[in-house]
């Protein structure tokens, strides 16, 4: 199979434009799937990010592996959510994509949604049962955190609203009060204080 000079072949191509019909075509002649990029990103990857349901569908009902996960770790849900493919991401949710799956850095995709402050994305992951106090493997960070730390009120309204704990450490000993007083966001500090 031909390959670009960063590991693209037709059937990548394909799913990163999200062109069904090059994608039925190339797959009838016996395209492989399984194909990746040099940076390990898969056909799922780039349908994710393109946010077509419809490749997203074809690809899971031949058995492709809605966790995998590139060179980096990025997961096709975790990247679906941070760019804001809302598609992408409630129809990988629906075909069985783990949303607690710690993917890119040990992030689940709920950090990858409250860090882009994608509230979509964030909604559909936590209708799913993502877990709103599920840290980061890497930084122990949660949603909550990272929402505080980027200003996103309305994230951190929505996550409170699903449990998350207020008074969570991350390994490097701060909360999201700390993150959001990082920022001098302080409609964020009197929200965090009085969920506690």
């Amino acid at each position: 199979e031909a390959k670009a000079s960063d590991g693209t072949t037709a059937i990548l191509a394909a799913a990163s434009r999200g062109n069904v019909p090059a994608f039925d075509i190339l797959v009838e002649a016996g395209a492989n799937l399984s194909v990746r990029r040099e940076d390990g990103y898969g056909a799922l990857h780039l349908a994710a990010l393109a946010n077509s349901t419809v490749l997203l569908e074809r690809m899971a009902a031949r058995g492709l592996d809605l966790d995998a996960t590139a060179a980096d770790g990025a997961s096709p849900l975790g990247e679906a959510a941070y760019w804001g493919a809302t598609s992408a991401v409630a129809t990988l949710l629906i075909l069985g994509a783990d949303p607690n799956l710690l993917a890119r850095e040990g992030r689940p995709a709920l950090l990858e949604a409250a860090r882009a402050r994608e509230l979509e994305a964030l909604e559909l992951l936590l209708q799913a049962n993502a877990d709103p106090n599920l840290a980061d493997g890497s930084t122990g960070n949660t949603a909550l955190m990272l929402a505080a730390n980027v200003g996103a009120i309305d994230i951190v309204q929505r996550l409170l609203a699903s449990g998350a704990k207020v008074d969570t450490e991350a390994k490097d000993g701060w909360t999201a009060i700390e993150a959001a007083e990082m920022i001098g966001a302080d409609d964020i500090v009197a929200l965090l204080e009085e969920s506690r």
